[in-house]
């Protein structure tokens, strides 16, 4: 599976596991290699510090906003 632009290549083993891990499937979950837990650890770090990121980075258009429409 190819991710957008940024061009990750994931393991069917990683869609897996995170499938399983978003449906509470945990017995599933028990013998999952080392190497599948590491990447999708680092894809959702990934993912989490890039929407917070993003959510910071905007928060100053809002500040402006907010502004403006108490000076009317």
């Amino acid at each position: 599976v190819l991710l957008g632009i940024i061009g990750i290549s994931l393991l069917p083993a990683v869609i897996e596991y995170l499938s399983a891990l978003l449906t509470g499937n945990w017995h599933a979950t028990r013998e999952v290699d080392e190497r599948t837990q590491r990447t999708a650890s680092g894809l959702v770090s990934a993912f989490a510090n890039w929407h917070l990121e993003r959510g910071l980075r905007s928060l100053s258009h809002v500040d402006r906003a907010v502004d403006r429409a108490v000076e009317r």
